[in-house]
């Protein structure tokens, strides 16, 4: 049986609901992201000799959000295990920690991880700017949801969206796309 553990909801209030809600509720929103990026997928990179499969630029963004849930989490503290729980949980896919042998290599390779643009994200900002869209902050939005129910897991400070994915938005505007 789970804990219960504040999760913040609408305009600040707070409401106890267990790790499984809160895991439920990333799924969601996680699982929209997905699909957004899956569609992209289908409709203008399947059959058209993309580098990588739908699967593995899933597997890519899963990757990049254990990075950004294990650097937010273990910023000066310990990571507990209600958040590797949480991650482990929402974000199946991928493995972060696959080919490390310390939590340090794995702070390390996540810090690589992030450094670069998920190949999702590449994908949508290019049909963002061709085709006149709104696919890529569309898939930030529920990225920036999933990281908000983790950070009120881990009882961390949240970090507004614009300086959390500075580089993906710098990136998206030297490509002419606003976000």
């Amino acid at each position: 049986m789970d804990l219960p553990m504040q999760i913040s909801l609408v305009e600040g209030k707070k409401q106890i609901i267990s790790l499984d809600e809160a895991i439920q509720k990333a799924k969601k929103l996680l699982a929209e992201s997905e699909k957004i990026v899956i569609d992209l997928y289908g409709g203008y990179f399947a059959n058209r000799g993309f580098a990588y499969t739908a699967d593995e630029v899933v597997i890519n963004l899963e990757e990049y959000l254990q990075s950004l849930f294990l650097v937010a989490c273990m910023n000066n503290r310990d990571l507990q295990e209600e958040e590797m729980r949480f991650i482990w949980s929402v974000l199946s896919h991928a493995d972060i920690f696959a080919g490390t042998n310390s939590i340090e290599d794995t702070l390390a390779k996540a810090k690589g991880i992030l450094a670069n643009v998920p190949h999702s994200i590449l994908m949508s900002v290019g049909i963002d700017k061709f085709y006149d869209k709104n696919t890529t902050a569309n898939i930030l939005n529920g990225i920036y949801g999933v990281y908000k129910l983790m950070c009120d897991l881990a009882q961390i400070a949240i970090i507004k969206k614009e300086k959390l994915f500075a580089s993906i938005i710098e990136f998206a505007r030297s490509k002419g796309v606003k976000l």
